[in-house]
């Protein structure tokens, strides 16, 4: 049986039911301490992550050990990677891994993080996620673990992809952090303003339905700490 649990004082039922206009639910203290203390503390101790870049220079998934490239080949990718500022097409660099479930091709790797993916695709977590979305046909839950450090950003996209997403989720497990230093999830309206944003915060859950224009903000060079996040889609 697991350790992992949600916060036991929240209503689900009642959170159903505070959806924002622009179809967005932020959830404080979703999951309880001891959970997200050790979640946090996984996240913060990886650093065997997969660098994904797709900018001007191209595409590309550079896996790290030890948060470095292993070849000089990577490395110069790495450095020649810049964001393009007149390219309208989506554009990211970020340091992710998939979890659970979700990490092919490679098998998982069986810790605590691939163990969440796992109990959170078991009926009754799934369940208190159809209640707060509203989603009775969700049948699993992507997830990643991602890093956002000094310079990476995701510009403006939708979310939109193949398969059925129906529920972008973020699970925030950033405990200190300001605006100022960027990395902020922000929603555009339809005349290019932005029309909400989150900071990331320490346990707390962002949900918002798929496709809407978003992106995270570029963390800023004197960011002191990475940002902190598994995020995925609930799945059809």
């Amino acid at each position: 049986m697991s350790d992992f649990a949600f916060n036991p004082d929240l209503d689900f039922k009642a959170l159903s039911q505070a959806w924002e206009t622009g179809e967005r639910l932020h959830i404080p203290n979703i999951l309880n301490l001891a959970t997200a203390d050790r979640l946090e503390a996984a996240l913060a101790s990886e650093t065997d992550w997969i660098r994904s870049v797709t900018m001007r220079s191209g595409t590309f998934h550079v896996p790290l050990k030890n948060n470095e490239p292993q070849s000089d080949m990577h490395r110069k990718w790495l450095a020649d990677s810049v964001v393009d500022g007149g390219d309208p097409e989506m554009q990211y660099n970020y340091d992710n891994r998939p979890l659970g479930s979700g990490h092919l091709p490679d098998p998982p790797r069986g810790d605590l993080l691939d163990a969440f993916e796992y109990w959170l695709n078991e009926e009754p977590q799934l369940d208190v996620l159809r209640t707060l979305t509203g989603e009775a046909a969700a049948r699993r839950i992507y997830c990643q673990a991602s890093r956002f450090v000094s310079g990476q950003v995701l510009t403006e996209h939708t979310d939109y992809g193949t398969g059925k997403r129906l529920v972008a989720h973020v699970f925030n497990m950033t405990r200190i952090w300001k605006p100022d230093w960027g990395g902020l999830l922000v929603f555009y309206d339809d005349q290019g303003h932005v029309s909400r944003g989150f900071t990331p915060g320490f346990n707390c859950l962002n949900l918002f339905r798929t496709p809407q224009n978003h992106a995270v903000t570029q963390v800023a060079p004197f960011a002191p700490y990475p940002r902190l996040a598994i995020s995925g889609w609930l799945m059809g």
